[in-house]
């Protein structure tokens, strides 16, 4: 077969995985390539500066879009730059074939210029920003365009802060799109009268809405009521409330409470659930799961997004308990983060809210500052699969090496945080299926030895899969609870076995005697690093790997650590590398050194460049596996990096 009779619908699955220029490229092989490569080519354009968008919409025989208007699929335009009633004519002419429109609206000096929003038949995903309407004509503009649009699927709506919404604007907006299944909306000010009541009652449901969306200054909470009612089929819903007003007593609290509790059935298909609050809003969470004391919501994923305004610490973990309280048994991933982190001298610990949780599989703290018990996760989480923390910490009980069940988990991802070695110990011994470890910025509590200058950090019992470090600092035991002080590590010795310790009670009896000090009887290779981080946590980390005559004077150095340490032979050694922004540097050995003992891996990854992400380990439940997220889908192995800078 010639690459001219290629069935079209290939060329098309092979055009969604091929960049910008390898479309151009592609579209200029033949005339049978050039239909379905242009199509994906120009299947969505973004316009986001005045410039780009005045040049869009002059109509002109240089302008690309009067050819090749017709294959784009999406449009957006900025919100900045918003378009008059006029250029939507000129729109209407250049992208007939537009699917999915993302523009905002100007106010209108004339309402000479009628337009039929009709025209785009194939349009079925809209969102409009009508926050440059000064009046309250931004309803009935909104319900003319929507009048033209019946078919539309999913709706975005942006209101300004001088229209105040009611009742009656959504049932509106559900009368002309009767087969919407996502809808979003934005609004400063939203009211309850007497007389919303009685629609609220005669509401019909909006059975085809699955995905909802609300941004709002919900200054009564009766508008929970009316969500209940006119959407029971949602399965995601995310709801972001501003403005400033205590939830538990100044909205109509117990009154929306009677009224949900006398619904027989409240959100029965609703899956995910995001709460997201402003920094004047942090009660509304939990005056939201006191409106549902009386049910049982089956949510199976669950972003609790905050604030933490001073003298409200216990205000997420109240929330928290309260969620559990009602979903702990369905819940299967739950996201804690924090909008605006403050550092907090005695860490949040969370562990008891997860002690009823069979299903949970993914547990991510972000930004929290909380710490977690893990002895007591791992046997309260049975199906835990990975386990995020971005600062806070990880400890285990004194009790939790005498006797433990082997755990599934598969993913250990922890940036910025806290630990101390035995913890690691315990994880790797216990997680049998632990596949893949991120560690960036690892903080340790441990202890240099007087003697070696070594502070041991023990994996050695995991198999590892994908291994990722970037970044070292230890703190002395006493310091546990405070975030600083900290010292940084500038020398890191990486120990994996060569092979992986084989699948059989041999693995478990070697590590009977649960110690510290456990060294592997299997043949490792040791590499040694000089890992440059600065004092500040947003800036990257540089790793580097020594070369042999320096890690001969290092080994030299530390086999009379003891000696060495005496004021008048104290030295720095001298690395002759410079940074990624070109500064030279020196080592102080005086700090000791770090010895990561990780077992076996198959990958082990030294991050060198700041775009890449350690973020990107994922379960997903759906395959039953580890999904590599993009952003790190271009990898380094350590080889490289002896090349790059040795």
């Amino acid at each position: 077969m010639t690459i001219s009779k290629i069935p079209p619908e290939i060329l098309t699955s092979i055009a969604m995985f091929l960049s910008k220029r390898e479309l151009r490229q592609s579209s200029l092989v033949c005339k049978q390539w050039r239909q379905p490569f242009y199509e994906e080519l120009w299947r969505t354009v973004r316009l986001y500066n005045e410039a780009a968008i005045n040049a869009m919409l002059c109509l002109h025989s240089q302008n690309k879009y009067m050819t090749y208007g017709q294959y784009v699929r999406n449009l957006f335009i900025s919100g900045e730059t918003p378009v008059s009633r006029g250029n939507i004519l000129v729109l209407q002419q250049l992208f007939p074939n537009t699917r999915h429109l993302d523009i905002a609206l100007s106010y209108p000096e004339t309402t000479d210029i009628s337009i039929n929003w009709s025209v785009w038949k194939s349009l079925t995903e809209l969102a409009v920003d009508f926050q440059y309407y000064i009046d309250s004509s931004v309803m009935t503009s909104c319900s003319v365009i929507l009048s033209h649009l019946s078919y539309l699927t999913t709706l975005g709506l942006v209101f300004g802060d001088t229209y105040t919404s009611r009742i009656g604007d959504f049932e509106a907006i559900h009368y002309y799109l009767p087969y919407l299944k996502s809808f979003s909306i934005k609004l400063k000010s939203v009211r309850v009268i007497e007389k919303d009541i009685k629609l609220i009652n005669e509401a019909v449901p909006a059975n085809n809405v699955w995905k909802l969306s609300i941004t709002m200054d919900m200054q009564d909470l009766q508008w929970l009521y009316y969500f209940a009612v006119k959407y029971p089929n949602v399965r995601e819903m995310t709801l972001y409330v501003i403005g400033e007003r205590d939830y538990l007593k100044d909205c109509n609290l117990a009154v929306a409470k009677s009224r949900i509790s006398s619904l027989p059935h409240v959100f029965p298909s609703l899956d995910k659930l995001t709460l997201d609050n402003s920094a004047h809003a942090t009660l509304f969470p939990l005056a939201f799961y006191q409106c549902f004391y009386d049910k049982t919501l089956s949510i199976k994923e669950f972003i609790y997004q905050f604030y933490i305004m001073p003298n409200e610490e216990r205000i997420v973990e109240r929330t928290t308990r309260e969620f559990m309280r009602v979903s702990s048994k369905t819940i299967e991933s739950m996201t804690l983060s924090e909008n605006d982190y403050m550092e907090c001298s005695n860490p949040r610990d969370l562990t008891t809210l997860f002690t009823d949780c069979p299903r949970l599989v993914c547990l991510h703290f972000d930004n929290c500052g909380s710490c977690l018990k893990f002895d007591t996760i791992a046997d309260c989480c049975p199906s835990l699969k990975e386990l995020k923390l971005y600062r806070g910490g990880v400890y285990i009980g004194p009790e939790a090496i005498k006797s433990f069940k082997p755990h599934g988990l598969r993913i250990l991802n922890l940036k910025e945080a806290s630990i101390d070695p035995d913890t690691l110990k315990y994880i790797s011994v216990r997680c049998v299926s632990l596949s893949h470890a991120s560690f960036h910025r690892l903080v340790v509590f441990g202890t240099i030895s007087a003697d070696t200058g070594n502070l041991l950090i023990d994996m050695s019992n995991a198999r590892l899969t994908e291994l990722l470090i970037d970044g070292l600092f230890y703190r002395a035991p006493e310091a546990v609870g405070l975030w600083y002080p900290i010292t940084k590590i500038d020398l890191m010795k990486l120990v994996r076995l060569t092979k992986p310790y084989p699948q059989t009670g041999e693995r478990y009896e070697q590590t009977d005697q649960y110690s510290a000090n456990h060294v592997s009887i299997y043949e490792t290779e040791t590499t040694w690093y000089n890992v440059f981080t600065c004092a500040y946590w947003s800036a990257p980390s540089d790793v580097y790997m020594l070369k042999q005559p320096e890690v001969d004077f290092i080994k030299e150095y530390f086999e009379n650590y003891r000696d060495n340490m005496l004021p008048d032979k104290m030295q720095d050694i001298c690395i002759s590398k410079k940074n990624q922004y070109g500064i030279q540097y020196d080592v102080y050995p005086g700090r000791g050194y770090v010895t990561f003992m990780c077992g076996y891996a198959e990958n082990s990854y030294i991050n060198m460049e700041y775009r890449r992400s350690l973020d990107g380990f994922k379960w997903n439940s759906t395959k039953n596996m580890v999904l590599t997220e993009s952003v790190i889908d271009i990898k380094f192995p350590i080889d490289y990096f002896t090349k790059r800078h040795i």
